[in-house]
């Protein structure tokens, strides 16, 4: 916020302002959004359509052993998620354990078969594998991909140990509701107040999403930003809102809304830092479980 400037004649003042490069953001709103998941959790070989050196063992995959050796490197095919019905892939979620001296990479198929690998053009990245345990996917195309085949791949250096595989899970959204609206776009930096010490806001305007729910912001100022629709609240929020904008970056932000009520609640939950799916959050009042 720039402040009054005091000048004195036949003297230079020095004035220190903040400026950085621009951003954009892509904004989409919806009305309604049903979300679903495929698992597989290895109770049995059969969650496997084809394998190389690996096994299921108590309810995990791992690489296949003899007498307690484990096998250098090894791979698995899980059998076919085809969603349906499918208005986009979202993110894979690996649950493992990944001891020193083992690894374990992700990649998708189009298929069962090796040759079916999605290519890096359609899934940035895929042809070298996926080594975090969240994988965004929502670039696929459901019409060219509209099922798809998981194949992990285990390795280690040490033939004692073995990564472990408790369960890969393929997020999907089965369908969603755009909202044409009006909404407010409002920034927290403030240049000055109003006669009754109100705030006025640097970046404050109304504009309105699209039929598809979607509105592209342009020359964005880095700062915090609130979305309000009248007559809705934000049940779900993607990126995290209130959205923090950096300088020169683009970003992509999803808002599932819901009636306004008097009564509602938010809630994030995270691990290390990361947002975290499919959470139970329990709202108690004294020794009583209010919601779940």
């Amino acid at each position: 916020v720039l402040q009054p400037i005091s000048l004195l004649a036949a003297d230079i003042s020095t004035v220190n302002v903040q400026i950085d490069a621009l951003s954009t953001v892509a904004l989409r709103l919806l009305s309604d959004r049903v979300e679903a998941s495929s698992t597989r959790s290895f109770a049995s070989s059969t969650e496997l359509a084809s394998s190389t050196n690996v096994a299921v063992v108590a309810d995990n995959l791992e690489l296949a052993s003899s007498a307690g050796v484990y096998q250098a490197n090894g791979v698995g095919m899980i059998t076919a998620v085809s969603p349906s019905p499918l208005a986009r892939y979202e993110t894979i979620a690996v649950q493992e354990v990944i001891l020193v001296q083992t690894s374990r990479l992700i990649r998708v198929y189009a298929s069962t078969t090796p040759d079916s690998l999605i290519p890096d053009s359609d899934l940035p990245g895929n042809s070298a594998g996926f080594a975090g345990n969240n994988i965004d996917i929502s670039q696929l195309d459901t019409t060219t991909y509209p099922s798809l085949t998981i194949g992990v791949a285990l390795e280690t250096t040490n033939a004692a140990v073995t990564p472990q595989i408790d369960a890969v899970t393929v997020y999907y959204t089965e369908s969603e509701t755009p909202l044409s609206t009006t909404f407010t776009w409002r920034g927290t930096k403030v240049i000055g107040s109003q006669l009754d010490f109100s705030p006025i806001y640097k970046h404050e305007f109304s504009t309105t999403s699209d039929a598809g729910g979607e509105r592209l912001l342009t020359n964005v100022e880095w700062d915090t930003y609130q979305v309000a629709i009248a007559g809705y609240d934000i049940k779900e929020a993607c990126m995290a809102h209130p959205i923090a904008v950096a300088p020169n970056t683009t970003n992509a932000v999803t808002l599932v809304t819901t009636p306004d009520s008097t009564h509602n609640l938010r809630v994030v939950v995270t691990a290390g830092g990361a947002p975290l799916r499919n959470a139970t959050v329990t709202l108690t009042r004294g020794s009583s479980d209010v919601e779940t």
